[in-house]
């Protein structure tokens, strides 16, 4: 059984942590273990954590500060040791959120404070991870695609979706030739651990983060301008589309091409002419199908009329209006065609960050 390991110098907060992951991991999902660490051992912080994981450690969650336990311990070590090891791992903060680091590495998680959301979560991301091991195991032949994007396509069971997937592949920067080296020269038991580590993230903290081929149910929302906190009312219309992958749990999603299928499906049928924006068409037809009005969004520049993408920073819905938004691929990866910056937070933050 794939264990799910826990850290926190607070052992009242680790207990409550460790009954709510293993609550929402069921009896025969994990085995939850806790680590506690103790200043004093006989051998150094990082050779105690290292005897806590295996090739079993599915997650590692661990809190940002661990100095009541040990003088200058801090999560971020934790985070670095993980990285080291190709362990996936998720950090909080049980006190000021500040303390965390502005923004999370690519091959990293963060977490809510709250125990009850962050079990959840917690239990969520460790299912992705160990979905995507056993896949390989039962499939080794992967092992051998030609890229990290064709792999996953191929894991997926969407080998077309390899060049939309590809274009995401840019954000992993200098990451992505370490792996692949680790991947040429690695045992076929550690080549499955590395790529596990590498695809889970690349699907995880970009492909499902920042919507282009798969979308989630605010991107779904979105791209039918209505109201982010509709998008449940589209979910019954959209299940032929639905993405079943891995971390699919952690909301709603759905593949992009599905849903355009299903649209065009609907037009056939339909006497709705499409106008000068596609994503109210979408919302028209969906509208029809449903026989109910669905709430649009309150954009003050559109005041609803328009939409079709959405903005992960600000998280409203955003179109291809000049005072609307920016398509900034400096900001987003190149494969997030659902995702555009909204232009008043561009305009506010692009002069900060040198743009």
């Amino acid at each position: 059984m794939a264990r799910i390991l826990l850290i926190d110098d607070d052992e009242g907060h680790l207990e409550a942590l460790r009954e709510a992951v293993q609550t929402a991991a069921g009896d025969d999902g994990f085995e939850v273990a806790v680590w506690r660490p103790v200043s004093g051992t006989d051998t150094n912080i990082s050779q105690e954590f290292e005897k806590q994981v295996g090739d079993d450690t599915a997650l590692v969650v661990t809190d940002y500060d661990l100095t009541l336990a040990v003088a200058g311990f801090f999560g971020t070590s934790v985070v670095a040791w993980c990285q080291r090891l190709a362990l996936p791992v998720a950090d909080y903060s049980r006190g000021n959120q500040d303390l965390l680091p502005a923004v999370p590495d690519l091959f990293e998680f963060r977490l809510p404070k709250s125990v009850d959301e962050a079990a959840g979560k917690i239990v969520a991301v460790a299912e992705g991870f160990d979905a995507l091991r056993k896949r390989l195991e039962a499939s080794p032949e992967l092992l051998g695609a030609p890229s990290p994007a064709a792999m996953l396509a191929r894991m997926l069971d969407r080998p077309s979706e390899a060049s939309s997937l590809s274009l995401y592949e840019l954000q992993l920067g200098a990451h992505k030739g370490l792996l692949e080296g680790w991947m040429a020269n690695a045992q076929a038991t550690s080549r499955v651990t590395l790529a596990t580590y590498m695809l889970g993230h690349l699907l995880f903290n970009l492909v499902l983060r920042y919507p282009g081929p798969i979308l989630d149910l605010r991107s779904v929302a979105a791209y039918f301008a209505i109201d982010l906190a509709e998008g449940h009312q589209l979910t019954e219309l959209l299940k032929d589309a639905a993405y079943a992958g891995p971390f699919h749990t952690m909301d709603a999603y759905f593949w992009r091409d599905g849903i355009d299928d299903l649209v065009a499906d609907w037009a056939e049928d339909s006497d709705v002419e499409p106008g000068e924006d596609l994503a109210i068409y979408r919302r028209d037809l969906a509208q029809e199908k449903l026989k109910v009005s669905l709430p649009t969004h309150d954009c003050e520049r559109c005041q609803g009329s328009r939409g079709g993408y959405i903005c992960p920073f600000t998280d409203r819905v955003v179109c291809e209006r000049e005072d609307c938004s920016v398509g900034t691929t400096s900001w987003l990866p190149h494969g997030a065609e659902i995702a555009r910056v909204e232009k008043d937070y561009y305009d506010e933050t692009a002069p900060m960050l040198g743009f």
